[in-house]
């Protein structure tokens, strides 16, 4: 394996630890506070409910609260 190849494949093993270490973290949450932010989606931005301390996406604000929030 050349040197690029090492490199890229460390950092991807290092990236599959962060992962798993977020995704406890964010399962050990409560989820206390809901802010509506926008989210990457993909290729874009969506409007959605993410937890204030951990980030994580928890749902989609109602059509009410979707208009409040874009004003």
């Amino acid at each position: 394996m050349d040197a690029k190849r090492q490199k890229v494949e460390k950092l991807l093993s290092e990236k599959r630890d962060i992962d798993i270490q977020i995704n406890k973290l964010q399962q050990d949450c409560k989820h206390e506070k809901q802010v509506i932010k926008q989210v990457a989606d993909e290729s874009s931005f969506t409007v959605r409910y993410v937890c204030e301390s951990c980030s994580r996406v928890l749902g989609w604000p109602n059509a009410e609260e979707l208009k409040q929030f874009l004003s």
